[in-house]
């Protein structure tokens, strides 16, 4: 919590812009993979990466998803707040990675907030897959929350 009060204007407006930035880059591919695989299902990409629409009412992979979305919606945006709060605890200082971090899991879990509140639901559509090995189907949002994570993992096993 102090470092988020420690946040200098220069890091503040790297994260507000970053913020912008790659939320609109989440709304715009979920958007534009709507109506471009409006009419197809799905569309293979190589033989390990399909890019398919699905429709989440759940939460990560689909868990709970047959809970009231309003449940879901409230969950999410106290799962926001305390994630944000959270990501202080894995920084000494506040510097580029702490700044970067805060970006995206705050413009990750907004671009999911966005989809539940507007839709009900979140766009997925990137699918990887291996022979029989199939990994759920997700969206940038939750690549942007998987890069915090392993930013805060290299923090926490490398302690500067």
């Amino acid at each position: 919590m102090q470092l988020l009060k420690a946040l200098t204007r220069k890091h503040l407006s790297i994260i507000v812009f970053s913020i912008a930035i790659l939320l609109f880059l989440d709304q715009a591919s979920k958007i534009i993979m709507v109506n471009y695989l409006g009419l197809q299902k799905s569309i293979n990409i190589t033989s390990f990466l399909q890019f398919i629409i699905v429709y989440n009412k759940g939460v990560s992979f689909s868990f709970l998803s047959g809970v009231d979305y309003r449940f879901i919606l409230l969950l999410s945006f106290i799962s926001m707040i305390v994630a944000t709060l959270m990501i202080g605890s894995f920084f000494n200082r506040v510097n580029n990675e702490f700044a970067i971090s805060l970006s995206l899991i705050i413009a990750g879990s907004l671009g999911n907030f966005v989809d539940r509140l507007l839709y009900g639901y979140v766009i997925d559509f990137i699918h990887v897959h291996y022979l029989q090995y199939s990994f759920p189907v997700f969206n940038l949002s939750d690549c942007f929350i998987t890069l915090c994570a392993i930013i805060l993992l290299k923090n926490i096993l490398i302690k500067k």
